[in-house]
């Protein structure tokens, strides 16, 4: 007669069983959890024929995050962002509300002055906007430049996105800044 024959010692090494089970469960789900990112409550992609050139994602917990890409333009891989790959950034709570509140207070009847406008140019500056009950998505130049704007004085995207002034190969940057008294 081996020890698991007899009865209490075979539920005994069952109950542990399932207690290991049950903790490696929970274990995994923790690890599931922390792997998951929350959605961004703003999102700005600059597209040129369908490609992004760059994404900046801003989270309501003041994470920024920032990926560079280079893009096809007929046939030959460009760099149009001084800096390729994932940047981050940190904003105060103060500041993430202030760029909220920034964009809410655009004048978004007048998206549709701008509709035909957008339709015609190979690119688009996408800004989506996600909060509780609220979710957007919007590509206008002008908004987006208002937002790349206010972000650009709280945590200077310009270094990611704009080659220095003298480039040799690069003249331009994709954004500029909207100047404070611009009308819409």
């Amino acid at each position: 007669m081996t020890a698991f024959d007899k009865p209490g010692i075979t539920k005994g090494v069952i109950k542990s069983l399932v207690g290991v089970l049950f903790i490696m469960g929970l274990w995994f789900c923790q690890i599931a959890s922390a792997m998951t990112e929350s959605e961004p409550i703003f999102e700005l992609t600059y597209f040129i024929f369908g490609q992004s050139d760059f994404v900046i994602k801003v989270y309501v917990d003041g994470k920024v995050h920032y990926q560079g890409n280079k893009v096809k333009i007929r046939d030959v891989w460009r760099q149009r962002v001084a800096v390729l790959g994932d940047r981050y950034a940190q904003l105060t709570r103060e500041q993430v509300e202030e760029l909220r509140l920034a964009f809410l207070s655009l004048p978004f009847k007048e998206l549709l002055k701008y509709e035909k406008i957008m339709r015609a140019l190979p690119t688009a500056d996408i800004v989506k906007y996600k909060d509780n009950y609220v979710n957007m998505r919007i590509n206008n130049r002008i908004f987006f430049l208002a937002i790349a704007t206010r972000l650009n004085k709280l945590i200077n995207i310009d270094q990611w996105i704009c080659f220095p002034k003298g480039d040799p190969e690069h003249d331009f940057c994709l954004i500029h800044d909207l100047p404070d008294d611009f009308e819409y």
